[in-house]
């Protein structure tokens, strides 16, 4: 009888984890791996996107920001390799310089669209990207004391028609990573 009850809470409760996962969407979604090749050269830039913003939006994941610099080959990835999170005296953040990378003055609130995404053999990439930024987004770096209050006009204007970037993209040990950012 015991054995008889004992089969029946542990076949409840492992119905209760399938329920669980099931409506969090367990195991139907594609698992992030930079390591394959082709269009998941798309899912390194998303990578590398949601960790900028995750490392330099208005409230910064130190923690992110060093996660993020995997995203990066070559020379860009070289601008990170040294820098610590947060920065030191001498030194410029690290999220500051993904900010510089991509040539804008903070994220994408709104995320990005992707224009073009072109594989160019096994081993290189080139993804067009469109970054969003809603109207709320300066005035949310302005609060969290990211952007001056008097530089909100040129700042606004650097990113409300969506800067478009060229992301160029090389395969290695590492898997996918960023190497050229233009536009």
């Amino acid at each position: 009888m015991r054995r008889a009850a004992g089969q029946a809470v542990m076949l409840a409760g492992f119905a209760m984890a399938l329920a669980v996962v099931a409506a969090c969407g367990g195991g139907s979604d594609e698992k992030f791996d930079i390591k394959k090749g082709g269009s998941d050269a798309d899912l390194a830039v998303k990578g590398f996107i949601d960790g900028w913003a995750q490392a330099s939006g208005p409230t910064p994941d130190q923690f992110a920001a060093g996660q993020t610099r995997r995203f990066l080959g070559g020379e860009l990835g070289a601008l990170v390799a040294n820098i610590r999170t947060g920065g030191t005296s001498g030194q410029k953040p690290v999220e500051q310089v993904f900010n510089d990378i991509m040539k804008t003055p903070f994220p994408p609130d709104l995320g990005y669209d992707i224009v073009e995404s072109t594989k160019q053999g096994d081993t290189s990439a080139v993804v067009k990207i469109k970054l969003k930024y809603s109207v709320e987004s300066v005035n949310n770096m302005i609060k969290a004391g990211k952007i001056q209050p008097e530089d909100a006009t040129k700042v606004f204007d650097a990113v409300k028609a969506g800067p478009v970037r060229t992301l160029t993209l090389a395969k290695g040990e590492g898997g996918w990573q960023i190497t050229k950012v233009e536009g």
